[in-house]
């Protein structure tokens, strides 16, 4: 019967455990947004090639964007191949985000930090 106690107990702690988890982590993504004044450091496109069971070939494309923050530190974005095309590397301006996701960045072209 103790087993049985124990067992009861440790469930209990494991379900709030996770439940914390889920709201700290759904915190950070629905927090509020921050805009931030950044460079674009840099651009980073990763292809995936795949070869189904029916010999069709199937290709992702992974377009990241490598921000450097003018407080200090890097934050790095997964965009779509549009937002990927119209920022130029090198530009500073001001970054909006939301956690883990990339809102937009404004700049003017030729105006440096």
């Amino acid at each position: 019967m103790p087993f049985l106690i124990l067992a009861a107990i440790a469930a209990v702690f494991l379900i709030l455990y996770r439940g914390y988890e889920f709201y700290t982590q759904s915190q950070s993504q629905n927090g509020l947004a921050v805009t931030a004044k950044a460079k674009l450091l840099r651009k980073e496109s990763h292809v995936s090639t795949r070869v189904g069971a029916d010999g069709a070939m199937t290709s992702d494309e992974v377009c990241n964007l490598v921000f450097a923050l003018d407080e200090g530190g890097e934050l790095t974005f997964s965009v779509s191949r549009k937002v990927y095309g119209n920022i130029p590397e090198n530009e500073w301006g001001a970054l909006t985000y939301q956690g883990p996701r990339f809102i937009g960045f404004e700049f003017k072209a030729g105006e440096n930090g």
